[in-house]
């Protein structure tokens, strides 16, 4: 699992506003900071919100194609 806030998920930078993000396939990010605003967010892999962590998920466009976004459980 690779997390959000490490510069190494992206290669060396965090996104920035504007930005359109790609999870790609096979790949499982944790988001445990808050976004900026992402033009865009395209989740071919997997993206799970951290439980317990108050963060925000910003985006003029979220899509999930053949991957997962998980938030919360069934009882939150």
């Amino acid at each position: 699992t690779r997390r959000w806030s490490d510069p190494v998920t992206w290669g060396g930078q965090l996104p920035m506003a504007g930005s359109t993000v790609v999870v790609p396939a096979g790949t499982r990010i944790l988001l445990d900071r808050s976004t900026p605003a992402l033009g865009a967010l395209v989740i071919n892999g997997e993206l799970e919100i951290e439980p317990d962590v108050n963060v925000e998920l910003t985006a003029a466009s979220v899509t999930v194609r053949g991957g997962v976004l998980r938030a919360g459980t069934a009882s939150q």
